[in-house]
């Protein structure tokens, strides 16, 4: 049928008050008309409340005839695909879940979309892509982003797509929703050493718990919104929902010192705040003694090779002998070795002075049992003699405790 045909044919039946138009549309389909969606166009423009199956009809033809359309890269039809998708925004005839899946049969990710974010859907549009196995650009992310869609992203039922993207944009849009960090805080750990520097202080920097804005998540008590009247979760879903404790916070903030404190030996001091710096970090670990699980700070310190941080631990739960033992970890090194380099950074090698102090401090006085001081006197000989330092001076000062005492 030639176009001018199928445009005398359109009026035709138009001006005819008896032809339902999703027959009028179908006969112009099966004439193969391009014309038939100029034809949907008037027909939607009408109203009609009493014809809306027949409405729906129209509106499905009309996007499944736009996608065929659009995937002919050479049609000259596809100069409508502007008008077509301000008619997914704007139209109210055509199913959603119909809608959605027929964008993604045709791969057309923007326009599922925009449908999931027009009829508030975004979920079902995410899920419909997941299913698929399709993934999104940085670009789509950011237009998500902007429209404020970081939770349906990082929700437990999209966390198949959510991961296939880069490192970097799942931690752009975990910064845009931060009670998802707390719910993905295993993950966060275990990619820690792949992230920036930058991308860590920005982390830091939002659960630091000695903000106000970190406080307000506090309050939240650990659950997710998205979690809240949902009769059945996913595994992932109900792990998720577990609340979060207050040791699981300082752990996670503590470990981005870590990982920050680890990297930024090979870049200018100025690169990680004064507030995220080594020194702050062993002030934290002192005075957070109560409220971090010893146990997991001190296998996350080694794991950043931070003995100096591990000794601060031990330090702040009286575990002395331990504490000793990673100050003295170095000696049990390659020089070569990296680790070595991080320890040497992180002055965990004691001077005379600072050995003589412990001497006082702990051997000679009475704040611990008299085992553990004899067990602490054993590791300081140790790491005196391992530094060749002056045994006369070690000499004279045990003579003079030993007046002293008698």
């Amino acid at each position: 049928m030639s176009r001018n045909s199928c445009e005398w044919v359109m009026r035709l039946y138009a001006k005819s008050g008896h032809v339902m138009p999703s027959k009028t549309l179908q006969n112009l389909l099966q004439n193969g008309g391009v014309n038939a969606i100029e034809y949907a166009k008037e027909a939607l423009a009408l109203p009609s409340p009493s014809y809306k199956h027949d409405r729906q009809f129209v509106a499905h033809a009309v996007i499944t005839s736009a996608l065929k359309l659009h995937h002919r890269a050479t049609c000259p039809a596809t100069k409508d695909w502007t008008w077509f998708l301000w008619f997914l925004q704007s139209n109210a005839d055509f199913d959603t879940a119909f809608a959605i899946a027929r964008c993604v049969d045709f791969e057309c990710v923007d326009a599922a979309l925009l449908i999931g974010h027009a009829r508030h859907h975004v979920d079902a549009a995410l899920h419909a892509l997941q299913y698929v196995g399709m993934t999104l650009s940085e670009a789509q992310v950011d237009t998500l982003l902007s429209q404020h869609h970081a939770s349906n992203l990082t929700a437990p039922e999209a966390r198949v797509l959510f991961r296939s993207l880069p490192l970097s944009v799942q931690l752009k849009v975990l910064l845009k929703h931060p009670p998802a960090i707390w719910a993905q805080r295993d993950w966060l750990v275990r990619v820690l050493p792949d992230a920036t520097d930058a991308e860590c202080v920005a982390l830091a920097s939002t659960l630091d718990p000695r903000t106000v804005d970190s406080v307000q998540f506090q309050s939240s008590g650990g659950l997710l919104p998205y979690n809240y009247g949902v009769p059945s979760l996913s595994d992932v879903a109900s792990s998720e929902a577990i609340p979060v404790t207050l040791e699981e916070r300082v752990e996670l903030f503590v470990t981005l010192l870590l990982r920050l404190n680890c990297t930024s030996l090979d870049a200018p001091p100025s690169k990680v705040p004064t507030t995220f710096s080594q020194q702050h970090l062993l002030q934290l670990l002192r005075g957070w003694s109560k409220q971090y699980r010893p146990p997991v700070m001190v296998f996350r310190c080694a794991e950043y090779g931070n003995w100096a941080a591990a000794a601060a631990c031990y330090e702040a739960q009286g575990e002395w002998v331990d504490a000793i033992e990673c100050k003295l970890h170095l000696h049990d090194l390659e020089p070569s070795s990296l680790l070595s380099y991080v320890l040497l950074a992180h002055h965990v090698i004691m001077t005379q002075e600072e050995l003589v102090g412990l001497l006082e401090s702990l051997v000679f006085s009475s704040v611990m049992a008299p085992p553990m001081r004899v067990a602490v006197l054993a590791r300081l000989l140790v790491h005196w003699h391992a530094m060749r330092y002056d045994i006369e001076v070690l000499e004279r000062h045990l003579s003079q405790q030993s007046g002293t005492n008698n």
